[in-house]
């Protein structure tokens, strides 16, 4: 897992942080939370600065190596593919995340995956709440190693901590002949990617009617969703 701190956060970094990272000419630096330190101190996270990226972490250790297939009328069995600890977040930070898995149905049938990220309390919480919609699809007889990507977004609407980002998945088939089927989780191919920005994400007329889009960059924020902007 690596924590770095981006380019436009070098105004808010110590000196020698930003003349570390100037030098190696890299877009991300391995950082501890000196970024957020520099960050912390703001009065208003909503009005004031341009948006500064204060934290990022990685995940590429699958959790799990196995993904029970189940059948109709079984409970659905999920699995945390990958997970990555939260550092403490304000008022209006934005948390994006982005992940890609592989894998591989090794038998004579059709077989459905499913997949979803969750803000969960734990690494291995699957009921946490969800930040982005489910994605489905079926993978044909005997595919290795199939490509899954998801991506979610987030502004959060109160300070929070040790809180994780988790990657949940699932499968299920009405053809499998015995319960005790897995599909393979592919190890070393995949990825979780978490970022956390801070600063201009929503304003204090965003704050006082919940429903407000706003266009940052190439998004549209809508906090109108369960107090969670998903976009």
């Amino acid at each position: 897992m690596v924590w770095t701190c981006g380019f436009e956060a070098l105004a808010m970094c110590s000196h020698t942080t930003a003349a570390v990272m100037l030098s190696a000419a890299a877009t991300f630096f391995s950082y501890s939370d000196d970024c957020l330190a520099a960050t912390a101190g703001r009065q208003d996270p909503f009005v004031g600065a341009d948006p500064v990226m204060v934290w990022h972490s990685s995940d590429d250790v699958e959790r799990s190596s196995g993904l029970p297939i189940t059948r109709p009328g079984e409970c659905m069995q999920f699995r945390t593919v990958y997970s990555v600890h939260l550092p403490p977040l304000k008022v209006g930070d934005l948390v994006e995340a982005h992940a890609d898995f592989e894998i591989t149905n090794p038998y004579s049938y059709v077989a459905m995956f499913g997949h979803f990220i969750v803000l969960g309390n734990n690494p291995d919480d699957i009921k946490g709440v969800r930040i982005g919609p489910a994605a489905t699809r079926n993978m044909v007889p005997g595919v290795h190693h199939d490509d899954f990507e998801q991506s979610a977004s987030y502004v959060e609407k109160k300070d929070e901590k040790g809180k994780y980002v988790n990657v949940v998945a699932y499968s299920s088939s009405m053809l499998s002949p015995d319960k005790n089927q897995l599909a393979k989780i592919e190890r070393g191919y995949g990825m979780l990617s978490v970022d956390v920005i801070r600063g201009s994400v929503i304003s204090n007329e965003m704050k006082s009617n919940p429903g407000v889009t706003r266009k940052i960059g190439d998004c549209v924020v809508d906090i109108g969703v369960k107090g969670r902007a998903l976009f």
